[in-house]
């Protein structure tokens, strides 16, 4: 009887140790399989709502719909989706974790819950991922889709059910920064936000931007090209950056009257003239801060207080000009965005 027990337990160790080793085998191939990584944060905690051919849509749910079938379909890659929706409070007291994220790795939902902000920025997020990220994937994408994030001090609210916790362009970077490794391409899918400050902000944390110098419909930027990174991850960071660019303007201004500016910005390039362009727009906000909250952004050119003529290398700009109105005719622009 005790020669059986023994074998027993003999057997069963053996079957927990290889069963063991066996799982562990297919998390590291899992692991060396991932070619590129992908982080989405949709902001939802404010008004999303638009209208397109009649039908009213939700911004937010449209990006988060379209991220998720990205990160099924993602076979050689990851990807991190971070919905940021309202916060709750339970008793009208108790904050509850009312964020959700989902954890794709090759194509299968690996991890994913609830989670609740550490500030107006992106630190919940950026310890998420830093702690999951596999750390074979050899190219980096980031991608933000909500409002316009300010430049200057972050007075007012930004986030509509949490207004202590605030958000500007130094935030946001610095918690960028906490990533890990310089992303290949980050993709601000926001109002405004090709200004001199967010670019100078973002070097050193990003290769290149793809972001609007002035007004971006709620149909947001496209995602689509990131697709080819599943049969192509080697593409070069310059030209996934340009096709981003390139696709979005073509559905924007496929519907739009209105303007249409989208830009990508070489930050290898920038960086040898950013700094004195964003301290010159600075000091203009400075002076008329209180009236500039959520103005839409004009040309840069149009501002006198910059040195003219506005430098524009390692700029890539798709524009079209508004169909009706004063700009009609104006057929070109800086690339550069500013409050006036």
């Amino acid at each position: 009887m005790k020669r059986k027990l023994c074998l027993v337990f003999l057997l069963a160790a053996f079957v927990l140790f290889f069963g063991c080793s066996s799982s562990q085998q297919m998390v590291d191939e899992s692991t060396r399989e991932v070619q590129y990584s992908l982080v989405y944060v949709v902001h939802a905690d404010a008004n999303y709502t638009y209208h397109l051919n009649g039908k009213r849509r939700k911004a937010d749910l449209d990006v988060l719909n379209k991220a998720i079938k990205t990160g099924q379909n993602a076979k050689h890659g990851e990807v991190f989706i971070f919905h940021q929706k309202p916060e709750r409070k339970l008793l009208f007291l108790i904050p509850q974790k009312d964020r959700d994220y989902y954890h794709f790795r090759n194509g299968e939902l690996v991890g994913g819950g609830n989670y609740s902000p550490k500030n107006g920025g992106l630190k919940a997020e950026a310890e998420i991922v830093t702690k999951s990220l596999a750390e074979s994937s050899n190219k980096n994408i980031f991608l933000y889709f909500g409002h316009e994030i300010p430049v200057g001090k972050p007075y007012f609210v930004y986030h509509s059910s949490s207004p202590y916790n605030l958000l500007n362009t130094e935030i946001f970077s610095n918690d960028l920064g906490l990533f890990g490794d310089t992303f290949d391409v980050t993709v601000l899918s926001t109002c405004n936000n090709g200004n001199p400050v967010m670019v100078e902000s973002l070097s050193g944390i990003t290769n290149y931007l793809v972001a609007s110098p002035q007004n971006l419909h709620l149909s947001h930027l496209s995602d689509q090209p990131l697709r080819q990174l599943e049969t192509n991850p080697d593409v070069p960071a310059s030209e996934l950056a340009q096709q981003i660019a390139e696709e979005s303007y073509k559905k924007l201004a496929s519907f739009l009257q209105t303007e249409v500016t989208v830009a990508v910005y070489d930050m290898g390039q920038t960086e040898n003239y950013i700094s004195s362009l964003a301290r010159g727009y600075q000091s203009h906000l400075e002076k008329i801060y209180q009236n500039s909250l959520f103005v839409n952004n004009q040309d840069c050119k149009n501002l006198p207080e910059l040195d003219h003529p506005l430098p524009n290398s390692g700029v890539t700009l798709y524009h079209k000009p508004p169909s009706f109105g004063r700009n009609s005719t104006d057929g070109s622009h800086s690339g550069w965005g500013c409050k006036l």
